[in-house]
């Protein structure tokens, strides 16, 4: 069995953390789980100097396996009867480990890993690591392959480890680098990170306007690469809808008191008036127009305007004779907010009293794309 030594540790930037972290360690089979909870295999030599760094940066190590024979090795030397024998391999080794002796190339699919590699062994295999110059390798690949956003170029024991991404270009305004931000609030549940620096987890609470995703990521040298980002972020959105209902509210009746006021219209001219005059402070107006020609030869209309008077009462009406209808009212306002594929998560009925005043508040939990 080949050995490794197996880390799981506790990140909250888990793309930035992989960039840096693989700058000077070879780490392998990197696998995100859920909680910010990072799983990696790297080698053995690697290990002691791996839990250095991890702790100067301050990262919870959550786990540390090592399996294979390398470990079960270390077990056996400590008898003092192998110490020359060590001795001499190790000796041979260190001399062996100067050199460079494989390539490994990282992409995102875009980029052909083979023609990548066929390069850096070219200026890499079996050669001193001190005279390996990453940066001039960096800018060698580069230069011989177009449309690259991210190449980095790392020696990590024998081995030159190598990630090189394909700059994604939108269809137009293809300059500009904008960050991802959250359309409206709510509580992340998913996120199908493509590329760019991630800037929330799930479970984190946004507010509308916040990034999400950052236009850019850290190369070798740490600096900012410029980048479209791309990730689909699902959250549950709360859609709000409230009512209120006063126990005592103004409304309009009419008294039974009215006054018809008759017009002739010829044309639109008015030739016949009776002068009747609406004596009313507050009223409703109702006009009907009526030709009265036979069979609507002369254009002439009859139109009938009739005043109403009317007065202003307190009515008085309970909250619970109108519940439901409000309930319900509240219901469907949040239903015109959503869209026609959306289902509810879950939904919520607050009843608040103050006084006279009843609020009906409705609250429903969808799942939306909140940075698409």
């Amino acid at each position: 069995m080949k050995s490794y030594c197996k880390f799981e540790v506790k990140v909250l930037r888990t793309e930035k953390f992989v960039n840096e972290l693989s700058h000077d360690f070879l780490i392998k089979d990197i696998e995100q789980k859920e909680g910010n909870i990072l799983s990696f295999k790297t080698e053995p030599a690697s290990e002691r100097k791996l839990k250095k760094y991890l702790k100067k940066k301050d990262i919870e190590i959550l786990l540390v396996d090592k399996k294979g024979a390398y470990y079960g090795f270390l077990n056996i030397i400590k008898s003092w009867g192998l110490i020359a024998g060590i001795v001499l391999g190790l000796a041979f080794f260190f001399v062996q480990t100067m050199f460079i002796k494989q390539v490994e190339v990282w992409s995102d699919g875009q980029v052909s890993e083979q023609e990548v590699m066929k390069l850096v062994e070219s200026y890499t295999i079996n050669k001193l690591k001190s005279s390996i110059d990453t940066k001039d390798l960096e800018v060698k690949i580069y230069d011989e392959f177009e449309d690259l956003s991210f190449v980095s170029v790392a020696v990590v024991g024998q081995t030159v480890v190598v990630n090189v991404k394909k700059e994604v270009k939108p269809s137009e305004m293809e300059d500009e680098f904008t960050a991802i931000k959250a359309k409206e609030d709510g509580r992340i549940t998913s996120i199908e990170h493509v590329q760019g620096t991630l800037c929330v987890k799930v479970g984190d609470i946004v507010r509308k306007g916040d990034d999400l995703v950052l236009p850019y990521v850290l190369n070798a040298q740490g600096e900012e690469q410029k980048i479209i980002p791309k990730a689909r972020i699902m959250a549950d959105v709360w859609i709000t809808s409230e009512v209120m209902h006063n126990s005592y509210y103004k409304e309009n009746f009419r008294t039974g008191n009215k006054v018809t006021k008759n017009e002739v219209l010829l044309c639109g001219i008015k030739i016949y008036d009776n002068n009747k005059v609406n004596p009313f402070e507050n009223y409703d107006t109702v006009i009907k127009d009526k030709h009265i020609a036979e069979n609507n030869i002369l254009p002439f209309i009859l139109r009938e305007t009739t005043y109403y008077e009317i007065e202003e009462k307190i009515v008085q009406q309970s909250f619970s004779e109108v519940k439901e209808k409000i309930i319900e009212q509240c219901k469907q306002n949040n239903l015109q907010k959503m869209g026609d594929c959306e289902i509810i998560k879950k939904e919520n009925t607050i009843i608040k009293e103050a006084g006279n005043i009843t609020t009906v508040i409705h609250t429903c939990v969808v799942s939306r794309d909140i940075g698409g």
